[in-house]
């Protein structure tokens, strides 16, 4: 893998309870390699985790 300049492997994120709420998990187990010159895209509903993906990758937000 180290021919890939993108890898990652079981991310995950979990925002912990508060107010009476259960934890919630943004992202989990999200693994993706990524060929030198491939374009990806993530797609999906409200509340399905994206934003706390990229904020991840960008460190923003640590991993859990």
């Amino acid at each position: 893998m180290k021919n890939f300049p993108l890898v990652i492997k079981n991310l995950r994120k979990e925002y912990p309870s508060h107010a009476g709420r259960d934890s919630h998990v943004a992202v989990e187990d999200f693994s993706l390699i990524l060929k030198n010159g491939e374009i990806f895209s993530l797609l999906g509903q409200n509340g399905a985790g994206k934003t706390s993906l990229i904020s991840m990758l960008t460190g923003i937000l640590p991993p859990d």
